[in-house]
């Protein structure tokens, strides 16, 4: 109940955009159980390209989706840090603004590889912080 209650709490713009941030993840999550990642990203870089015009950062905008897209990404199963980074990002640049996806790889206890994900701008982590970030190595595929 008291989730239900803190979203009645919330602005209206912060609800609106919360309902999107639902939507967005959970069609990334079908997205990426349905297709292969690299015709996803075919999709996102081609065809919303042209859609951030914005020559100013808004970075309250900018904030408030990442903030609102993890809150909404914490309530839902079978997502992961690539699911939310994508739905983030899709919404920022819908709204008139970029950010930039990095994807990450680092090995755990020696043997194992482990990956993740996460959004910045201007070098600003805005979705997708972790401990000992720093570890992670970025791989460069992702076109801007």
């Amino acid at each position: 109940m008291s989730r239900l209650s803190n979203f009645i709490k919330l602005p209206a713009e912060e609800k609106i955009l919360s309902i999107e941030a639902f939507f967005f993840i959970v069609a990334v999550r079908l997205a990426l159980w349905l297709i292969p990642f690299r015709l996803f990203q075919k999709f996102a870089v081609e065809n919303l390209s042209g859609r951030a015009r914005q020559d100013e950062t808004d970075w309250a905008k900018i904030k408030k989706i990442a903030r609102l897209v993890g809150r909404v990404n914490g309530l839902l199963p079978f997502t992961t840090c690539l699911t939310q980074a994508l739905a983030a990002l899709l919404m920022i640049k819908l709204s008139g603004q970029e950010s930039e996806l990095k994807i990450g790889v680092a090995k755990s206890g020696g043997v194992k590889f482990e990956a993740h994900a996460w959004l910045e701008k201007n070098g600003r982590i805005l979705l997708g912080r972790v401990p000992e970030h720093e570890r992670y190595v970025t791989l460069n595929f992702y076109p801007k």
